[in-house]
């Protein structure tokens, strides 16, 4: 088992200078209420994360590359892989694209947000939804996250500190009142938070975001250059400002991360100027210098190699709903 610190939210000081930067669009698809044999493929999904609560009965998770993980009531999980994925019941039933389901009026009775399907065999039932962000491409937590993470219930109930939000969820999306989607949205975006601090918390992976936040080194850093990416960071900087020497600080930044600090600061940089761009109304200057750039020629460039397009064709086509 990895040797992790054990260390609390409050310590955890980059995912707190994280969080406000998420533009979460969040929404809850569907209650899918199958009878056994029963199986859903669900598409897959360019840079968001969908949802499966268990709310009674049993099935199987599968997220290609990893072996099947069986849920049980209670249990949450969020598949952030950019292929195909599948929930079906612990026989092993082949599952159905959830488009093909959802045509089928013969098989699919339809209340509120709920969807039934299946056979005549056991029950069971699986709250959906999906979590996008506004600025996906360019928000660095997507290199930091793995393929999907799994928060088991307890007694058959999820874990006290998000089963209020889940219960909340289940109770509204029962019900086809006035602003219910509205409700739902909102409940996702907390749900999509408190999920995230559960798994940094409980996870055991050796790399990735959970790692590198419980790591009191790297943590401070992300926190520092979030906090202040107008500063002239370097590697020799940051190292020095979490007392360890040049090479060992890179070295283990590259190993929690995937990224070197200045990969990793660059790609910050450039979340925080689409947001402003797309957003705001300061000029491109402005932008530069607020990010940390010296000059907005310096600037455009990294931002062109980093996002792909310069500034003013990204706040053109952001503010045209192109992009």
């Amino acid at each position: 088992m990895p040797n992790r610190p054990d260390r609390s939210l409050a310590q955890m000081k980059s995912l707190e200078s994280l969080l406000p930067s998420l533009r979460l669009r969040s929404k809850i698809q569907n209650r899918v209420v199958v009878s056994e044999p029963w199986g859903v493929l669900f598409p897959p999904l360019s840079k968001a994360g969908m949802l499966h609560f268990m709310e009674f009965g049993r099935g199987v998770l599968e997220v290609p590359g990893f072996p099947p993980v069986l849920m049980e009531q209670g249990d949450f999980a969020i598949v952030f892989a950019e292929s195909s994925h599948a929930v079906h019941d612990v026989g092993g039933s082949e599952p159905r694209p959830l488009d093909e389901l959802m045509k089928k009026a013969d098989v699919i009775c339809r209340t509120g947000l709920t969807l039934r399907f299946g056979g005549t065999g056991k029950e069971a039932s699986v709250l959906t939804g999906d979590f996008q962000f506004a600025d996906s491409a360019n928000h660095p937590i997507w290199r930091l996250l793995p393929p999907y993470i799994l928060l088991r219930g307890e007694d058959g109930q999820a874990v006290d500190w998000i089963d209020t939000t889940l219960s909340l969820l289940s109770r509204e999306a029962m019900d086809a009142r006035a602003g219910m989607t509205t409700v739902l949205d909102r409940l996702c975006d907390v749900l999509f938070i408190q999920a995230l601090r559960g798994w940094v918390r409980t996870d055991l992976a050796e790399d990735g975001l959970a790692a590198a936040v419980r790591d009191p080194a790297i943590d401070e850093a992300l926190d520092r250059m979030q906090r202040f990416p107008q500063n002239a960071w370097t590697v020799e900087s940051l190292a020095a400002h979490v007392a360890l020497s040049r090479s060992s600080f890179a070295d283990r930044f590259r190993r929690l991360t995937g990224e070197t600090p200045i990969e990793y600061l660059t790609h910050w940089r450039m979340h925080l100027a689409t947001q402003s761009l797309a957003e705001g109304q300061a000029s491109t200057a402005t932008v530069a210098e607020e990010v940390g750039y010296e000059s907005e020629a310096a600037f455009a460039k990294a931002f062109k190699r980093t996002v792909g397009v310069s500034p003013g064709a990204f706040r053109r086509g952001a503010r045209s709903g192109m992009l």
